[in-house]
């Protein structure tokens, strides 16, 4: 099945609906196939940080999406491991490490006041949520990465508002 989705996204990758409709999929699949998608996952990992890089906003969502699904049971799987000492959990936030970091990078930003109001997903609010997952599922040098970028920021900031 999902060779016929890449065949299908390879004829219609101009075509916003289609790639909309198959990021759908892959969306279902990161929460409900999760250790099935590891034979896949290279591929999935590409089509999604595409779709967060494409020009269209709902297609760039899907994208977050993916990661933020992702995310989501990777990090129950992590939980469930610690507790039960199984091996479920496939480390997909470790493995594409620096591409999230990167997305997060680019797109998070600090909420204003008009977006404290909103309820609405937005690039932001999905960096943030990533960010979140990668803290808990990464393993301590890839946090201390993050940990010290964001020293470096604050400390930055300060000294250009001082």
């Amino acid at each position: 099945m999902i060779n016929e989705i890449i065949t299908i996204g390879n004829t219609y990758q101009t075509d916003n609906k289609v790639l909309e409709l198959i990021s759908r999929v892959f969306i279902e699949l990161a929460e409900s196939y999760y250790i099935t998608i590891s034979f896949y996952e290279e591929f999935l990992s590409n089509f999604s940080f595409s779709m967060i890089n494409s020009n269209d906003e709902r297609l760039c969502l899907m994208g977050f999406e993916y990661w933020c699904r992702l995310g989501s049971e990777e990090l129950s799987r992590f939980k469930s491991d610690r507790e039960k000492n199984t091996k479920t959990c496939q480390y997909y936030f470790q493995k594409y490490f620096s591409k999230l970091k990167e997305v997060v990078d680019r797109f998070i930003v600090l909420p204003n006041d008009r977006e404290d109001l909103e309820d609405d997903w937005n690039y932001s609010k999905a960096s943030c949520y990533i960010l979140v997952l990668m803290v808990q599922v990464c393993n301590m040098t890839s946090v201390e990465e993050i940990i010290q970028e964001i020293k470096g920021n604050i400390i930055f900031n300060f000294i250009i508002n001082f």
